[in-house]
């Protein structure tokens, strides 16, 4: 088992590298991603509750898909190699392309319960 593995994040749209990083095996992609300056956000607070930091296996061996890609992401999707980047430990080199932010407002953990956001339900 290494010790380290690189993850290489690439544009969705042109399939060109953004960055390469090197980390411990068992890293959490996104982790590795916002080391890395690639811009992926977790509206969940890292829960696996939304589906704002899913990315896409490229290439490379990925870890099998926890019960929350799953349930998130859809049995579909995680056949064809997508999951929550802040629930996928980086496990062998790999590439990776980060998927546009789609609005997951309805999802969102606020710090604060006194606040309010659009599409937030008050507790």
């Amino acid at each position: 088992m290494a010790q380290t593995v690189t993850v290489t994040f690439l544009d969705p749209e042109s399939s060109g590298t953004l960055a390469k990083r090197t980390v411990p095996y068992g890293t959490l992609v996104l982790d590795a991603a916002l080391d890395a300056g690639v811009d992926i956000t977790a509206t969940c607070g890292r829960r696996g509750r939304c589906r704002s930091c899913r990315v896409k296996a490229i290439a490379g061996e990925i870890a099998p898909p926890t019960l929350q890609d799953t349930i998130q992401l859809g049995h579909e999707a995680v056949h064809e190699r997508f999951r929550l980047s802040c629930q996928m430990p980086a496990v062998a080199d790999c590439s990776i392309a980060a998927m546009p932010l789609r609005s997951e407002a309805g999802h969102q953990i606020l710090s604060d319960p006194g606040t309010y956001a659009p599409g937030a339900i008050p507790l």
